[in-house]
């Protein structure tokens, strides 16, 4: 785990946590389960970069 796949999780999260403050209800969850699908595929994109020494 390095240090850009760290920040990268931590701005997906702290997106997550802002818009989810700024509109509770349904709108929140739905962009919270969005925003996990989308930082897991760039968690994995991620990886495969490191993985592949670029």
């Amino acid at each position: 785990m390095n240090y850009t796949s760290i920040c990268a999780m931590i701005c997906i999260v702290g997106a997550y946590a802002i818009y989810a403050f700024s509109n509770p209800g349904t709108d929140g969850a739905l962009f919270g389960t969005v925003m996990l699908i989308v930082g897991a595929l760039a968690g994995l994109k991620i990886k495969e970069m490191q993985d592949g020494g670029v």
